[in-house]
């Protein structure tokens, strides 16, 4: 006897693999996708992350000159008043009536004030 042969057996099965070779091929290509994707997502947040560092340094580098120009004497506040280069800094120092001091600190090359304070000091 010999076997019965279906018609489109062969064909079903041949296609029916290729599907699933499509298949698996899709699917590594979406998990390469999401790869890159998260790839590149953490790499900029390490890019952040550094700015922030970098943005928080150079705030507390501003503040030490800040905290320094507050100890000065009443004589040394009226020396150094005007805009004065101070390393990347300008300090800007003004008295606006006696007794009283008004501090700016911006980066040289920046018109925005990063820090800003006023000072009273009992007038002699």
């Amino acid at each position: 006897m010999t076997p019965m042969r279906v018609p489109g057996t062969a064909r079903g099965s041949r296609c029916r693999r290729g599907a699933v070779v499509l298949e698996v091929l899709l699917s590594l290509v979406l998990l390469s996708l999401f790869g890159l994707v998260m790839v590149q997502t953490l790499a900029d947040a390490y890019h952040s992350m550094q700015a922030a560092h970098a943005a928080e340094r150079e705030f507390l580098q501003a503040i030490a000159l800040m905290d320094a120009a507050l100890l000065w004497s009443t004589p040394d506040l009226n020396r150094r008043l005007g805009e004065r280069r101070q390393g990347p800094w300008i300090m800007k120092i003004d008295r606006p009536s006696a007794g009283l001091y008004q501090f700016t600190v911006r980066r040289a090359g920046s018109s925005e004030a990063l820090l800003k304070t006023s000072l009273r000091r009992s007038v002699d």
